[in-house]
């Protein structure tokens, strides 16, 4: 049996807390988690170097079922992919306002905070990746 969307995103849920998701409308929810996955899917079968998880977009499923490894790497490169707006807005608005300003309104903190998250969910992603990616590849096969 294929491994549901929902499946990817209850593992995703289970790593971050984000109220204004929980407040979206269904529709813009599934949208959002949607373009995550699909991000996060494109990256690893890149990382793979071919397609190898496809996905059946009209019944939400991916095509093949996915093992809890494969589910904890995409949903992690889900968070990344989360994390990457947040941090891109912090520092438009630092470019914005002033140093003085900035530091009146948001603390210096809050900036490193996330940029320090998004290396670690950055970091997390790329070692599942290559664990992954030398659990499926038999090193034999190079030589």
């Amino acid at each position: 049996m294929a491994t549901t969307f929902e499946v990817v995103y209850n593992s995703f849920y289970s790593k971050v807390t984000d109220f204004d998701l929980a407040d979206m409308l269904e529709d813009f929810a599934s949208a959002f988690l949607f373009d995550l996955l699909k991000q996060a899917v494109a990256r690893f079968n890149s990382n793979l170097g071919t397609a190898v998880f496809k996905m059946n977009d009209s019944e939400s499923q991916f095509t093949a079922d996915l093992t809890d490894l494969e589910i904890d790497i995409i949903s992690e490169i889900m968070v990344e992919n989360w994390l990457k707006p947040k941090l891109n807005n912090s520092e438009l608005l630092r470019n914005r306002l002033s140093t003085k300003d900035f530091s009146q309104f948001s603390p210096a903190n809050l900036l490193n905070a996330v940029r320090e998250s998004f290396n670690l969910a950055h970091s997390r992603s790329e070692s599942l990746i290559n664990k992954y990616t030398f659990m499926v590849n038999d090193v034999r096969d190079l030589i």
